[in-house]
């Protein structure tokens, strides 16, 4: 694993880009809703997709700077 496992705190974070790509990808609440309870392990792997994206680009944008540019 390339990553460690996010806390439920942490997941939070990244709730609005799990529903972003759900929506752009044609998944509605009810259809995530059957899957996670039919199959979580598949919905595990979809949410993972996109908590890697959003990992990797924010490891990308590298830490932000609390102090202005002079």
């Amino acid at each position: 694993m390339k990553y460690r496992i996010l806390s439920d705190e942490e997941l939070q974070h990244l709730e609005g880009d799990l529903k972003a790509f759900l929506i752009i990808n044609g998944v509605h609440g009810e259809e995530w809703a059957k899957l996670n309870q039919e199959d979580p392990q598949k919905a595990a792997g979809i949410s993972g997709v996109v908590l890697r994206s959003g990992i990797t680009n924010s490891v990308r944008k590298g830490p932000v700077s609390r102090t202005p540019h002079t």
